[in-house]
């Protein structure tokens, strides 16, 4: 679950590492967020010379959370740290390579480039 504020590591290689969460987009009812949602973010800390410098905002993709997920089928899932891919307006993903795995959730949100780049899925 992450709310306006939560600060987040990139799971891509775009070149930002860490990034801040300024809006959720598309769910105005609540003020957190699950996996698949769009968030607005800013890059606190990045590589030097690659595609995202410090201080961009960008939009990105909630591939891995904290809080316990709950399947259909009972099982509860967690990570240890919060994980989001940056991603285009058009919803492309910025950085060619996806590291560490998602979750096949992702493909009822529209996400299937991401489900592509990824090494694993569970």
């Amino acid at each position: 679950m992450v709310s306006i504020g939560t600060h987040m590591h990139v799971s891509d290689n775009s070149g930002a590492i860490k990034v801040s969460c300024v809006k959720i987009l598309g769910n105005s009812f609540s003020n957190h967020s699950n996996i698949g949602d769009t968030l607005v973010v800013a890059v606190k800390s990045a590589k030097v010379k690659k595609k995202v410098s410090r201080g961009q905002v960008h939009l990105s993709i909630l591939i891995r959370q904290k809080k316990q997920f709950s399947r259909k089928n009972g099982m509860y899932i967690s990570f240890y740290q919060n994980h989001v891919v940056l991603i285009k307006p058009n919803r492309d993903p910025i950085g060619n390579r996806v590291l560490g795995c998602v979750f096949h959730e992702l493909r009822y949100k529209r996400c299937l480039k991401i489900m592509l780049m990824a090494s694993h899925l569970i």
